[in-house]
């Protein structure tokens, strides 16, 4: 079973010559390889995860934070449908998200 840890961070200032503001960590958990994704708005999240799924169908487990964009709506019906488990850790303790936040 494949576990990719993910986390989004920003805004971050200035943004890039193409309007992104945030940008979204994917670590696959066995080899650390880490993938880094720009995102204008953090609703874009949703389309990027479900990209990176379907390039890798392995994928079977995501550990991140709590965020809105991971436990509701549109990502978790995905998730849920492709027999994807989120793990999402406790609000406010992100040293339980520990892979993606460094």
């Amino acid at each position: 079973m494949v576990m990719i840890h993910t986390d989004i961070c920003g805004p971050i200032v200035p943004k890039t010559f193409a309007g992104e503001q945030y940008f979204m960590t994917v670590t696959d958990d066995y080899s650390r390889f880490t993938e880094v994704r720009l995102l204008k708005r953090k609703s874009g999240a949703t389309s990027e995860l479900k990209n990176f799924c379907q390039l890798n169908p392995s994928v079977k487990k995501f550990r991140c934070d709590n965020g809105k964009e991971y436990v509701d709506g549109e990502f978790l019906k995905f998730a849920n449908e492709a027999g994807i488990k989120i793990d999402p850790s406790p609000p406010y303790t992100p040293c339980l998200n520990g892979v993606a936040e460094r």
